[in-house]
């Protein structure tokens, strides 16, 4: 997924969580903080910060805070590109007998491409959906914020052999190398887990990706010492069968793209 008008400030405070206070082009400005999770590793006084700039006169704020840099890497910070960059993942997979694939973007606008060209501009590293899904399945529809049991899971991917129940993460907290969700306790989603979990006696197959929103990751584990059900319902859904996958991404100042698989370790030897 691509951004467009990118630019570079200095992130300075954030009073809440949709809130910060940037340094931009000498001055100060606010932003819209495009994720309402803790960030406190991330936003630091002086930290370098990416931003998105907006020309809609109907909005409160002209800027969103949509990456920031760590170490010598980018974090990008937007809740809604795992999503995004899942779709255009699993969308490089399905193409069609001519050749051509069809993508819709965020804002449901539909382009048609080549999709050998395609799938080389989505799968940057050794993941692809085919080794998710199984080099014998073909995926025939990709319906995302897909309703079941009253709650709405961001993917049902049909292939011609089952239904996939997707829920995605995004996980922007690293320490050590090790990437951890969630960094806030999320009761949403323990509910999502046990719905997963119920999804199996429906003929679904279901699968938790947790999309780690920067590079340079050794493993993914789940973030106990911040909620500890979470951790607990995940070891819990994996026992069940449900499928747990975490891949890390490629991320500049404007763009994010799903690279390889990250090894799970869902329990301490």
């Amino acid at each position: 997924m691509k951004y467009d008008n990118i630019i570079e400030g200095k992130f300075i405070s954030r009073p809440n969580r949709f809130v910060a206070y940037v340094y931009v082009d000498g001055a100060h400005a606010k932003a819209h903080v495009k994720n309402t999770g803790r960030l406190k590793e991330l936003l630091v006084s002086g930290a370098t910060v990416y931003l998105q700039k907006h020309d809609d006169p109907k909005r409160s704020t002209a800027l969103s805070l949509i990456g920031v840099k760590k170490g010598d890497q980018v974090v990008n910070i937007d809740s809604q590109a795992p999503n995004k960059a899942m779709y255009e993942w699993l969308a490089a997979c399905k193409s069609t007998e001519s050749g051509l694939v069809v993508c819709k973007s965020a804002k449901s606008k539909l382009s048609v491409c080549d999709a050998a060209k395609y799938r080389q501009s989505i799968f940057k590293g050794s993941a692809s959906p085919e080794a998710i899904i199984g080099t014998d399945e073909k995926i025939t529809a990709i319906r995302p914020e897909y309703t079941y049991m009253g709650s709405r899971f961001d993917f049902l991917i049909e292939t011609d052999k089952r239904k996939i129940l997707m829920e995605v993460k995004g996980v922007t907290l690293e320490e050590s190398g090790t990437a951890l969700f969630p960094d806030a306790p999320t009761e949403r989603g323990v509910k999502h887990i046990m719905e997963l979990c119920s999804s199996m006696k429906d003929g679904y197959y279901p699968v938790i990706a947790f999309v780690i929103q920067m590079t340079g990751i050794s493993q993914f584990s789940p973030n106990a010492k911040t909620h500890k059900e979470f951790a607990e319902a995940l070891v819990s859904a994996h026992r069940q069968g449900v499928r747990i996958i975490a891949l890390d991404c490629e991320v500049t100042r404007d763009s994010m793209v799903i690279k390889d698989l990250v090894n799970v370790m869902l329990e301490k030897d």
